[in-house]
């Protein structure tokens, strides 16, 4: 395959998932979102990069606690909130405690409910307090994976669930070739994050994956699928579950 064709297929995933883009809407080629699924990951990866770059340079003049608040801005800022918007209309959806119908209903409007709004501060104040917690040498590797786990979690979630909608942005995304893509992009991130991440992170790994897998499919047999809302709640639970385990990895290390 081409060197421009794998470029052009990494840009529409780099312009969908963030406010980078370098590609207009209207030169997006029919599977063009599909194809673009296996990039996800190193989208995610960009953006960890830039989170460590800002968490290093912050080092140099800012407490720890800034430099949580504003890895987490920073994140949001280059996203334009899109994960973080799913995150809320899953929240008010799931937690409406109505039937499946109502759910998907309720996670359509675009409006935020007070279930929406206590998930994202919740979320937030969360991921600052366990970015406290985590110990600075494991800052970088770990801000560099996180997010790239992130965006795996949403391949994923798109290739290995149905879909819950009969129509849906969502749709967008599937289609033929759909698990070679997730056998790719789980490849290169699996090698990816083994090379960067210390040793005593490796654990963090598969207990990240079962907690994804075990609420992707709790979701799923709530909803009869999952939905483009359902694949940013993942993408912000997965980091935020492997931020978990990495904090618990490297206390449990300082103990000994």
């Amino acid at each position: 395959m081409k060197r421009g064709v794998l470029l052009r297929k990494f840009f529409i995933a780099l312009q969908f998932l963030t406010r980078l883009n370098f590609t207009k809407n209207a030169d997006i080629p029919e599977g063009g979102f599909r194809d673009s699924t296996v990039y996800f990951p190193l989208v995610g990866l960009l953006i960890g990069g830039i989170l460590a770059a800002a968490a290093l340079a912050g080092s140099t003049c800012l407490q720890q606690a800034s430099i949580a608040l504003l890895v987490v801005i920073l994140e949001i800022l280059i996203t334009g909130g899109l994960h973080h918007d799913g995150l809320m209309d899953s929240c008010d959806g799931l937690l409406s405690g109505c039937g499946r119908e109502k759910m998907l209903e309720i996670m359509k409007d675009s409006r935020v409910g007070s279930m929406g709004a206590l998930g994202l501060a919740v979320h937030i104040l969360i991921r600052v307090l366990l970015l406290l917690e985590l110990p600075a040498e494991l800052y970088l590797p770990v801000l560099l994976v996180m997010p790239m786990l992130g965006r795996w979690a949403m391949v994923l979630a798109i290739h290995a669930f149905p879909y819950a909608r009969q129509e849906g942005v969502g749709k967008l995304f599937r289609g033929p070739g759909s698990k070679a893509g997730l056998a790719w992009s789980s490849i290169y991130t699996l090698v990816i994050a083994v090379v960067l991440l210390p040793a005593r992170l490796y654990l963090a790994l598969p207990l990240t994956l079962v907690g994804t897998w075990l609420a992707a499919r709790r979701i799923s047999n709530v909803l009869h699928g999952l939905t483009g809302d359902v694949y940013g709640l993942l993408n912000e639970m997965t980091g935020t579950i492997f931020l978990f385990w990495s904090v618990v990895a490297g206390r449990a290390i300082l103990l000994l």
